[in-house]
């Protein structure tokens, strides 16, 4: 699924000059009770670690809000009350997800809704996420400003990446999507 050939991608990440296929991403995606950073949480976190055109691994899960889930939010993801109600909570979910991405570059689509929502959690998680951000939105309009059109579903239809339905704004499914359109973006 995911491959990024070294032989064609001789771009570096640094000025030290690490070629980009050493350079392990954790492309995220993570799923909430809805939009505002001041009253809501995160529901759910999905991501996929890659280096080198190697996916090293997946880390996925729910996670419980300690909160009523809103039915909008409900109908965008579909993660309902019940579903979490015996997910860990943040500080736990964050703890396991922060190792998981130790040492990695984060990437997600409209990074800073991600990374606000992260940081917002840190204290309670224990942990800082400090890591280098990418954001692929950004990269998107670096490279397609012409067309005007940066979100997952214009990624994906761009790059010809498939973006099933029943995985769409599920936090994994997001992640996978963005790691591939990730991956053609660097080619």
């Amino acid at each position: 699924m995911f491959v990024l050939n070294c032989t064609v991608v001789q771009r570096t990440f640094d000025d030290l000059g690490t070629p980009l296929c050493d350079v392990t991403f954790c492309v995220l995606d993570i799923e909430t009770t809805g939009g505002d950073r001041g009253a809501d949480t995160i529901t759910e976190i999905g991501a996929i670690k890659v280096r080198g055109g190697e996916c090293l691994g997946t880390f996925g899960t729910l996670v419980n809000p300690g909160r009523a889930i809103p039915p909008g939010s409900t109908a965008v993801h579909g993660i309902h009350d019940a579903m979490v109600q015996n997910a860990p909570d943040i500080a736990t979910a964050g703890r396991a997800f922060h190792d998981f991405c130790e040492g990695a570059v984060l990437v997600a689509h409209n990074a800073p809704f991600d990374m606000t929502f992260l940081r917002l959690k840190q204290d309670r998680i224990g942990r800082r996420f400090d890591h280098p951000v990418l954001c692929t939105v950004l990269l998107s309009a670096a490279l397609f400003a012409h067309t005007g059109k940066h979100t997952l579903d214009a990624l994906a239809e761009r790059f010809g990446v498939d973006l099933p339905e029943e995985t769409r704004h599920t936090a994994l499914g997001d992640a996978l999507a963005t790691a591939e359109g990730f991956r053609h973006m660097l080619g």
